[in-house]
Parts: C-alpha cells; structure tokens; sequence
C-alpha cells in the first residue's frame, strides 16, 4: 500500500511538471507581455486537444471498469465458495457417522487455515505463501478421496450425486480464486495511462500559459483528480493490500465456520 502511495505521490508531482512545462512552452515561443495567438492556431490545438483527452478518457473508464468487474467478481467467488462448502458440509449427513466426521474436520481445518492465510499474506513470503497453500490443497485432496470412499460404501445410492458435487465446486473454486488473485490489468495498459495523463497535462498547461499568472486551483485539481482516478484502479487490483479490499466478503467464511465449531463463533478471523 505505502510504496502505492509513494508512485501516487510521484505521479501528482510528475502531472504538475508537465503542467509547469506546457505553460513554459507556450509563453517561451510568445513575444513579452501578452500572448497572442491566431484563431486557426487555436482552433486546431483544440482538436488535438481533443482526441488526446477522449483517449485519455476512454482509457480511465474502460481499465476502472475491468478492474471493479474484477474486485466484484473476486467478492462473488468467495461468497460461491462458501455456499458450496455450506451445502457439502449439510450434505455429509448422510454418510454413516464414522465417514463423516474425518471428512469435516478437514473441511473445519481448511477454514480456519484459509481465513489465517488471507489476514497475513501481505505480509508471507512467497514461499511461505506456497507452503500454506499446498498445505490448504492437501486438505481438499484428503477430503474428496475421503468421500469418494465413503460414498463407495454408503448404502444410499444416491450419496455420489449428492455429496461429490458440492465437495467438487469448493475444490474447483478454490483453483478459480487462486487464478483471479493472480489477475489484474493488462501489462502495458496502466503505463499508457500514466503517459496519457501526463501527456494531458502538458497540453493543460500549454493551454493554460495564455494567462500571465498561474491558476493553482486549477493545476491541483487536474493533477489530484487524474491521480486519484489511476490510485483507484491499481488499488482495486490488489484486493488483500491495498485500501480497497474484499475483507468484507470474509465474513461468509467466518460465518460458516462458526456454524461448523458452534461452540467458538469467531469476531474475527481465527488464530
């Protein structure tokens, strides 16, 4: 989050020099005193102004509206991957006692180790990261073979088509998650944004050294509005990290767990 800030603060600075550039353009080919230009000249600035700031629009809409699909879409799968495990957890009654319970404490166990493993990865290495993941995968591999033999046995027929499928969502979710976390804005598409607003910026100015004295306001403005604009949609791209997060969606799984250990309904998330 802080080194976010820090390019934030980096950006702001560097908007503000293009801004100071242009106006420096502008006034640097112009005679003392006023400045004067033709009509046609600024009729025709006005047009490349124009396309530089509609493609500089398009750009913020069209990558903050991937990036909210994308927070959106990763609040949803935590929400199906919680109802899944839900209608798995139900669905184990009708396996003989003896098969059941192993079969739950390891879904239990997955929560709770889940839930600890999302409140410190910003701070886990990347191969601790790995370890606790394959850790959390090994679990759902003992589960579904666990149930596999356990439907095998049961006298319900019926059992296999019950109890596999659930079982089989919340392992294919988990995959699904791990894929969106690893998702985020195309490679080139946040850099061509930064040159577009700065780009922007100096035609700003240029625009702006028409006037003798500068508008602050104006200058702060232009530059705090791009920058925030660009803030939110790298922020909505780091949804464990950043000031944006899918924290929130957490509590389906906090709730589920819970209703797994009735005895321990957790305030927060498990230690």
């Amino acid at each position: 989050m802080f080194s976010d800030i820090a390019w934030s603060i980096v950006l702001f600075l560097g908007l503000l020099a293009g801004l100071e550039l242009g106006r420096w353009l502008r006034r640097r080919g112009a005679p003392r005193g006023a400045v004067v230009e033709s009509a046609t000249a600024d009729a025709s600035s006005a047009a490349v102004d124009a396309v530089v700031f509609a493609v500089l629009g398009l750009l913020i809409a069209f990558i903050f509206s991937a990036s909210a699909s994308r927070f959106d879409e990763r609040r949803k799968l935590i929400n199906d991957q919680a109802n899944a495990l839900g209608t798995a957890w139900l669905r184990l009654d009708l396996l003989a006692e003896a098969d059941r319970e192993p079969i739950r404490q390891r879904m239990r166990q997955w929560v709770k180790d889940s839930l600890d493993v999302l409140a410190r990865s910003a701070e886990l290495e990347p191969a601790a990261l790995r370890a606790a993941l394959d850790d959390l995968q090994r679990l759902q591999n003992e589960s579904w073979q666990l149930a596999v033999a356990a439907t095998e046995r049961s006298p319900r027929p019926q059992a296999v088509m019950l109890v596999l499928p659930p079982i089989n969502d919340w392992i294919d979710l988990t995959s699904t998650r791990l894929a969106m976390a690893n998702r985020g804005p195309p490679p080139l598409s946040i850099p061509t944004l930064v040159v577009m607003a700065v780009v922007g910026a100096v035609l700003t100015g240029f625009n702006m050294g028409k006037s003798p004295s500068r508008s602050f306001l104006h200058m702060l403005a232009f530059a705090g509005v791009i920058t925030f604009a660009v803030y939110v949609i790298v922020d909505l791209n780091e949804a464990r990290s950043g000031l944006i997060r899918v924290d929130a969606a957490d509590e389906a799984m906090i709730q589920l767990y819970a209703s797994m250990k009735p005895d321990a309904r957790p305030t927060t998330l498990p230690k």
